[in-house]
């Protein structure tokens, strides 16, 4: 049998080495590929984004934990998981920031000419990033959704936002993206793309977390002397303190429970 394009690009090994959470361990060059051929023979795929904060919520959340390594691609964002795999079992981890990657890929889709949606974000955010893009790449059909309000299992909090999910699937299901990407919160992105995803038509889905508001400006990029040095953490407690108790998560309480993990603690 002729293999797809697809199962010609090699993604590296899928290890479920940090706190029994599935990472991939590839490139980035190697993750547009795969990109770029399900795209082209039109073979569903979803992509995941972790960083420590989002591993540290699957090792105690087993649907959560199930929802990332059954990911096509766990892409590791965030330089705490290449110190925790380095100190696992030694493991050298190519860390792939989300919002860089999300750049890539909308480079593919518009050298394809594809139609994407963006779906999530603050008010106002989806639809200045989607003119923040169509200022840069201009064959691409994009479609902003502003998604209603859902609660931790990305269910809708009441009848009024069940009206608005309703309103928004139909949206999707009329505008027939070829890419979806969702900037919800985590554990919110991950439920959606388990619930909806398969309904629709389009082809591929990635979680992109905060991105939209750093592409609208609402958030602040770091610099990327903090990016190298690996303290993006230090830059969020700064630029918007509410974050302090996610951070501390990623910067205490993640290194902490892999070094017990280490020990042989949890496993």
């Amino acid at each position: 049998m002729k293999k797809t394009k697809q199962e010609d690009v090699n993604l590296g090994h899928k290890y479920a080495k940090i706190l029994k959470i599935g990472i991939n361990s590839t490139t980035k060059d190697q993750v547009l590929r795969f990109v770029s051929a399900r795209l082209e023979d039109k073979t569903k795929f979803y992509i995941v984004t972790p960083n420590p904060e989002i591993v540290l919520k699957a090792s105690n959340s087993s649907y959560l934990s199930r929802i990332i390594t059954d990911s096509d691609i766990s892409v590791p964002d965030g330089v705490g998981l290449k110190y925790a795999a380095k100190f696992i079992d030694g493991t050298t981890l190519n860390i792939i920031p989300g919002r860089k990657l999300f750049w890539d890929i909308l480079e593919i889709a518009n050298t394809k000419s594809l139609r994407i949606t963006l779906y999530g974000g603050w008010e106002g955010d989806t639809q200045k990033t989607k003119e923040e893009i169509e200022k840069k790449l201009k064959k691409l059909d994009i479609q902003a959704i502003t998604p209603p309000i859902y609660d931790n299992n990305c269910t809708p909090i009441n009848p009024e936002e069940r009206k608005k999910h309703k309103s928004c699937m139909a949206r999707l299901k009329i505008f027939q993206p070829d890419i979806i990407f969702i900037g919800l919160t985590t554990p919110k992105q991950e439920m959606w793309i388990r619930k909806n995803f398969f309904n629709l038509q389009a082809t591929g889905v990635m979680t992109v977390g905060g991105t939209f508001s750093y592409i609208a400006g609402s958030s602040k990029t770091p610099p990327g002397w903090m990016e190298s040095l690996g303290i993006e953490w230090l830059w969020r407690v700064i630029t918007d303190p509410k974050r302090i108790k996610r951070v501390l998560n990623a910067v205490i309480v993640f290194p902490w429970k892999v070094f017990l993990w280490k020990l042989g603690v949890g496993k």
